[in-house]
């Protein structure tokens, strides 16, 4: 409704926003325990995703 008294199109979009007003947040504990799925610290994984981004010319 703002958009129609403003004339601009909001920034962001509506799903965004009513999205944000859930907690999300996940626990990988079970997956690692019943999956064995192994834990990559943050700065490991980032690096190795920027890595193959680099590596298919997507940066």
């Amino acid at each position: 409704w703002l958009s129609n008294i403003t004339g601009q199109q909001p920034r962001i979009p509506l799903e965004g926003v009513k999205m944000a007003k859930y907690k999300m947040h996940y626990d990988c504990s079970k997956a690692i325990r019943e999956l064995g799925i192994p834990q990559t610290p943050p700065e490991v994984a980032l690096e190795k995703a920027v890595r193959w981004f680099r590596d298919h010319k997507y940066a």
